[in-house]
């Protein structure tokens, strides 16, 4: 019973590593010709270069979220805020 078992953990886990290996290769921009030999080629090539970085330029949030949290601490020229600094809320 516990060969089934790890023949089975095994096989699942070579199967999603599969999978995230197919999903996971990064999009390459599209050949670009030595020289364009028509308007529509030119159009071709840009509009599958305009695809490229539409995919590539989306922003990708929540993979830096602590950044803000650090940014609270210092001020601008790096200098930390003292504890006993004033709260927003008591200026309302």
């Amino acid at each position: 019973m516990q060969r089934v078992i790890l023949v089975v953990l095994l096989l699942s886990c070579m199967a999603v590593l599969s999978v995230r290996a197919d999903n996971s290769e990064m999009l390459a921009p599209p050949p670009r010709p030595e020289e364009f030999t028509s308007a529509q080629q030119l159009r071709q090539y840009l509009a599958a270069l305009n695809e490229y970085y539409s995919i590539m330029g989306r922003p990708r949030f929540g993979k830096r979220g602590d950044s803000f949290r650090k940014r609270e601490f210092f001020r601008t020229n790096g200098e930390r805020y003292p504890e006993d600094a004033a709260a927003w809320t008591e200026f309302q």
